[in-house]
């Protein structure tokens, strides 16, 4: 097994840094594009989620396989109650 075999578990983000004007706008480039390369659909397991259109009402990815939908979401500090 070669060490290319396991890009499932590439963590990091290897997009270039953009200049937006704030650190949200930031972190949303940055997110959606390691989810387009990596996500994969927990209802069905396919191994891609195409990103729709910016904007979109609800979703920022659906499953091409089963349909079902995802929004990616972020949060600065800490998960949980205090």
């Amino acid at each position: 097994m070669g060490q290319d075999d396991n890009h499932w578990c590439e963590l990091g983000f290897a997009e270039p840094a953009v200049a937006f004007k704030g650190p949200t706008q930031t972190a949303r480039s940055v997110t959606e594009a390691w989810m387009a390369l990596h996500g994969f659909c927990p209802a069905c397991a396919a191994d891609r989620l195409p990103q729709l259109p910016n904007n979109a009402p609800v979703a920022d990815f659906r499953c091409g396989d089963c349909g079902e939908e995802y929004e990616l979401k972020a949060k600065q500090g800490k998960l949980g109650g205090s």
